[in-house]
């Protein structure tokens, strides 16, 4: 069952008039799930007014499996997508 997290970030147009490309992305764990459908799935979505429109950017989905998200109660760990 998803539990989705949501945040929202803007590309100003006046300094990227052609848009952008994200290369990277950290998140930090305390906790991960033991269980082999325990993946991580991120993706970028359009919003509108705020609001996700379920409408997901090319090749921006990335699942990562549990073995492969480190832990910390520090935020020196990352999520490793290698």
């Amino acid at each position: 069952m998803a539990d989705p997290l949501a945040q929202t970030f803007m590309i100003d147009k006046k300094n990227y008039p052609n848009g952008c490309f994200l290369k990277s992305i950290k998140l930090f764990f305390k906790t991960k799930s033991t269980a082999q459908d325990g993946a991580v799935k991120l993706s970028i979505v359009n919003t509108l007014n705020g609001y996700p429109t379920g409408s997901t950017l090319d090749y921006s989905i990335v699942t990562v499996p549990p073995e492969k998200i480190n832990i910390s109660d520090r935020k020196s760990t990352r999520l490793n997508s290698s």
